[in-house]
């Protein structure tokens, strides 16, 4: 059938603005959460719509252009308390500004093909203020003692980043800057997208200059160079220069590219489990491998999971997953997955000293 209708329709500029939003939500004896947003506006111009029905063979498509877009926020007030965890949270944000300066994106009239064309907008925030406490928890308290040291007093006052994207070039680039007591940055980075194969992606040039650092600051570019690719250039004891170019698949390495790799077999190691419970609760016994899961309809595994990972079922006590020649850092690494304890042991994990 062809048709040749068109639907064409525009709207002018739009303006609204909400003041003094706030809301909380509590659990009695749990916790509370309580936001405050002294004003939210947003305006659009030039905001045009054109539906074509297919005509020659052509596919529908729903084109959606919006141009000087924007959105503020400003006054941001959040807590978070839990007691039985004495966990008291806070943050607030002076103003955020979001700014679509162009867009271009092609939608087929059944929404199943998607294509952004073209992208130009902007996001910027000034002053940051947060208060995490430890959480008497080993794996998060780690990680908030790093954010404590490079962020000391807790403030971001100022964070800019531009993004640009063109489907004809295939190139994204991100510019950004961040100013802090924990250091200032200047951000710049040039990425061609292959949309077809995402390991192919390359980073034609990547570039963070960073000055005036804190010594926590110091220790996370120090982590970068460890466990990254990323060329790291020290000028003096508070500068440094952090360079990359290549495909973005090499950009991890050392110990953290193996947790990166082994992230993949853990996500579907757990998904194992879980669909094995769910079984073993409907047939009564344990299921012998994934196959088995997969024909009863409790779990479904993508075909290139299945190329770089094969499971193995000891269940009730464990799974192991063993890596082959299609996984990225080769074949033989082994992944374990203790069921009595809940925890993974073996490539990826401190525990490792064989397959590093």
């Amino acid at each position: 059938m062809v048709y040749s209708e068109k639907i064409e329709f525009s709207i002018g500029s739009t303006t609204s603005k909400v003041m003094d939003i706030e809301f909380e939500f509590s659990e009695e004896g749990k916790g509370i959460i309580s936001v405050k947003i002294d004003q939210l506006s947003s305006r659009g111009s030039d905001m045009s719509f054109m539906l074509e029905e297919p005509k020659n063979s052509y596919v529908a498509f729903l084109k959606w252009l919006i141009k000087l877009t924007s959105a503020e926020m400003r006054g941001f007030e959040s807590s978070v308390k839990v007691f039985d965890k004495g966990v008291d949270v806070r943050a607030s944000i002076d103003r955020l500004y979001f700014e679509i300066k162009d867009i271009d994106i092609f939608i087929d009239d059944k929404m199943n093909n998607v294509s952004l064309n073209s992208l130009n907008t902007k996001f910027s925030m000034t002053n940051l203020k947060f208060n995490v406490p430890f959480l008497d928890d080993n794996i998060a308290d780690k990680a908030l003692e790093k954010i404590n040291k490079a962020i000391p007093d807790g403030k971001v006052s100022k964070a800019e980043i531009a993004v640009n994207y063109n489907k004809q070039s295939s190139m994204l680039r991100l510019t950004g800057i961040l100013r802090m007591l924990g250091g200032n940055a200047s951000l710049g980075i040039d990425v061609l997208i292959d949309e077809n194969y995402p390991d192919a992606t390359y980073i034609k040039s990547a570039s963070l200059k960073l000055k005036n650092l804190s010594e926590g600051m110091i220790d996370f570019v120090d982590m970068i160079e460890k466990e990254t690719s990323i060329k790291v250039d020290r000028i003096g004891r508070s500068s440094a220069n952090l360079d990359y170019s290549g495909p973005i698949k090499n950009l991890p390495s050392g110990e953290f590219k193996q947790t990166s790799y082994a992230s993949e077999a853990r996500t579907v190691m757990s998904n194992i489990y879980n669909a094995s419970k769910m079984y073993y609760q409907t047939k009564g016994e344990w299921p012998d491998d994934v196959e088995q899961l997969e024909r009863a309809g409790q779990l479904d595994l993508s075909r290139s999971t299945k190329l770089r990972w094969k499971f193995e079922l000891q269940l009730p006590d464990r799974l192991i997953a063993t890596s082959t020649e299609e996984m990225n850092d080769g074949a033989g690494k082994v992944v374990l997955f203790d069921s009595l304890t809940g925890k993974f042991y073996g490539y990826g994990s401190a525990e490792d000293d064989d397959n590093r």
